[in-house]
């Protein structure tokens, strides 16, 4: 955070590079409806800013916000301003303020300069609200708002999801706080705490443009450095520095070295990040990790837990799925759309287009929803994952395919860990783009296996690994290195049992596996018995070095190397020991292979 100092020595401190800043909050005497505030840029004072006062709109997401003011307001050469009698919250919601133009303490004005904060409820500015507007309290909005925003002058949602864009105020405030324009804000939920040095960061890069005389797209300003960074793969490059902080918001994972080395290393907002991180998007930070995992068929032979996932959804939901076909699914989908969550679906077109184009067509029909099939070059985008909110993560063997939830063994865990959060919506944002190549690779998080870049040796090594046990499950068995690695496994002496279900172009590989030891339970391939779908490994469960892989990776050479898949590393006591109980309990239900 800043370091407060006198406003008295800042001309002083201007010359020496100090930056921090005391803003006055004493309130004063006076109209019910006025409020004050100023404006900086980093530490700067901005002079001859125009200030306007926007309400929301209400006709629809991201329709045209309404200015309040009824005159000119400007801030005088200290940056501050002052709003009396200028406006009526008679019609007004949640308000929010913005400053354009003005000279940030350079030889001219800069003309793309451009900040906001949010403010929520207009019945709630009193004569003692002061509102500093600065790079953070812009960074905050726009991170918050961007589901409903499209420009400056243009926030707003339909009736239906007034709720939500209030929640999404709240948010903002949560980031940054008006009143001194600094991180932490107010009001953060229980367990969670906020994302500072990155909200610094942003910050930094934007003062990079705001403290300058202006720039254009393609110019070698930083202005036009940021610009061009922040242009979208389809649009036209912004020109003012909220609809760049807008696009970064959007798009939070584009051109990140070259926005990060944008921000001074001694950049008014402090701490900041020390490396460009794998994402510029911004998420509540969990204060403790929770990961629950589920064993399905559940109960009640459906999937409970993740509907309700998807019906928590304030904000946004980012879903890979190899197919989609449960309507409840679906129609839970276009339902958060409605309400004004943003929602985003890769769907697998290699394999399961066919199924997938219901999903496909019923998502992309409905504002706020989007779907894209899945860029063919991969074998299949295999991978069964959702990120509600940017603050949990699905991770799933199972598909959304309701036929199957009642005989199917599969897992899921759903889990708050921020890394792994980070590394999958970066992800996420590449393969939306459908522009991701086997060149890419994707962050590793806490404990992330991916395909087609660390499966394979991943997946080798807790086999390679194990000293005492093994325990397996897995849909398929074809990769010959995977078929040697437990071979070598059970000659050594590690106890492994796997099972499996039938399957008539593995008998060969089931055979080589009970003549090298392994214990191989398979049950009958029918539509009344248990299927084997999950993909699971656990080594040495009960010894200190105990390791265990979940995820959407089968035992084959194109499933490890040639789709789009993801799976992690669990290490946590309690889930190994469900892990444990449910393949034990699954082998000793199969009986034993004759093959």
């Amino acid at each position: 955070m800043r370091i407060p100092r006198p406003l008295l020595l800042l001309p002083i401190l201007l010359l020496t590079g100090c930056s921090s800043q005391l803003w006055q909050t004493t309130p004063v005497a006076a109209d019910p409806l006025a409020i004050r505030g100023s404006v900086h840029g980093g530490q700067q004072p901005v002079t001859g800013a125009t200030i306007q006062l926007y309400t929301v709109g209400t006709s629809a997401d991201k329709s045209a916000a309404t200015p309040l003011l009824t005159q000119t307001v400007t801030t005088d050469s200290s940056g501050s301003f002052t709003i009396t009698g200028l406006y009526t919250c008679t019609s007004a919601t949640q308000v929010y303020l913005t400053a354009t133009g003005g000279n940030p303490g350079g030889a001219t004005a800069n003309p793309n300069l451009a900040l906001m904060a949010a403010l929520g409820p207009c019945t709630a500015l009193t004569p003692a609200t002061f509102i500093v507007i600065d790079e953070n309290t812009t960074v905050a909005a726009t991170s918050a708002l961007e589901p409903y925003m499209s420009s400056p002058a243009a926030i707003g949602s339909a009736t239906s999801d007034a709720s939500a864009l209030a929640s999404a105020f709240t948010l903002a405030a949560q980031y940054v706080s008006t009143a001194s324009g600094q991180a932490p804000g107010a009001g953060i939920p229980s367990g969670y705490s906020d994302p500072i040095s990155l909200i610094n960061t942003l910050g930094n890069i934007m003062s990079a443009c705001i403290n300058s005389t202006g720039g254009t797209a393609g110019d070698s300003t930083n202005c036009g450095t940021l610009f061009t960074n922040t242009t979208p793969i389809t649009g036209a490059a912004p020109t003012n520095t909220i609809t760049a902080m807008l696009n970064i918001a959007k798009n939070p994972t584009a051109n990140l070295t070259a926005l990060y080395n944008l921000a001074p290393a001694t950049g008014p907002f402090q701490p900041q990040l020390t490396a460009a991180p794998v994402s510029l998007q911004l998420n509540l930070v969990p204060t403790t990790v929770t990961r629950t995992f589920y064993t399905f068929p559940e109960t009640d032979k459906s999937v409970t837990p993740l509907y309700a996932l998807i019906n928590s959804a304030q904000r946004t939901i980012d879903m890979t799925m190899y197919e989609l076909v449960d309507t409840t699914f679906s129609a839970d989908l276009v339902a958060a759309c409605n309400r004004g969550v943003r929602v985003r679906v890769i769907l697998d077109q290699n394999d399961e287009k066919s199924s997938n184009t219901p999903a496909y067509n019923q998502l992309n029909a409905t504002t706020n929803c989007s779907a894209a099939y899945a860029n063919p070059a991969f074998q299949v985008t295999h991978q069964k994952s959702f990120i509600i909110d940017e603050s949990q993560v699905a991770i799933l063997s199972l598909n959304l395919t309701s036929r199957y939830y009642a005989l199917t063994r599969d897992y899921g865990l759903v889990e708050n860990d921020p890394n792994d959060i980070a590394a999958i919506q970066a992800t996420f944002n590449t393969d939306y783009a459908s522009t991701t190549d086997y060149n890419y690779q994707p962050g590793a998080g806490d404990d992330l296996i991916w395909s087609p870049t660390t499966a394979q040796a991943d997946l080798l090594g807790i086999i390679n690994s194990a000293q005492s046990t093994l325990l397996v499950e897995n849909e398929e068995m074809s990769a010959s290195n995977i078929v040697t690695a437990l071979e070598n496994a059970c000659k050594r002496g590690v106890t492994t049992h796997i099972a499996m279900t039938d399957t008539g172009s593995y008998h060969a590989n089931f055979s080589a596996l009970t003549a090298a030891g392994c214990g191989v339970h398979l049950f009958a391939d029918n539509s009344t018995t248990l299927y084997i779908h999950a993909k699971a490994i656990l080594a040495d469960y009960g010894l200190p070095a105990a390791n265990a892989y979940m995820g959407s990776i089968n035992f084959s050479t194109a499933s490890m190397t040639q789709n789009r898949e993801l799976g992690l590393y669990i290490t946590n006591p309690s889930i190994q020991q469900t892990i444990y109980t449910t393949i034990t309990t699954d082998y000793t239900n199969a009986p034993p292979s004759t093959y």
